[in-house]
């Protein structure tokens, strides 16, 4: 149980990130975001990147794979490095490295092998 923020364009919704070992779950503190709860399920989850945010190492990046099959649609100059695609993936900013990183463990914990 974390304090967290969902970053998306031109919006921060502060809220709380919860691990388990078959989902993550981020629940808003405020009525911003478009579901009361945003649950991923953890064999979803494609792959995870530290990120800077607002000029700190203080954030993930998420990416899931999609029941659209972008990953293999998409251009590949699109892509990043490891092929991820931006259009299916969660930024979550902490508020500092220390719980980023302790997130971070724990969702790499809870992930299915790859």
């Amino acid at each position: 149980d974390t304090r967290v923020k969902q970053v998306m364009p031109l919006v921060e919704v502060p809220g709380r990130l919860v691990v388990t070992n078959l989902r993550l779950y981020f629940q808003a503190f405020s009525n911003l975001a478009s579901t009361p709860v945003l649950k991923i399920s953890l064999a979803s989850v494609r792959g995870l990147e530290a990120r800077r945010y607002m000029q700190r190492h203080r954030a993930i990046e998420i990416f899931l794979s999609s029941q659209k099959q972008v990953f293999s649609s998409v251009a590949p100059a699109v892509l990043g490095a490891r092929g991820y695609s931006s259009a299916d993936s969660v930024l979550l900013a902490f508020d500092d490295p220390p719980a980023r990183d302790r997130a971070m463990a724990a969702l790499r914990s809870q992930l299915p092998p790859a």
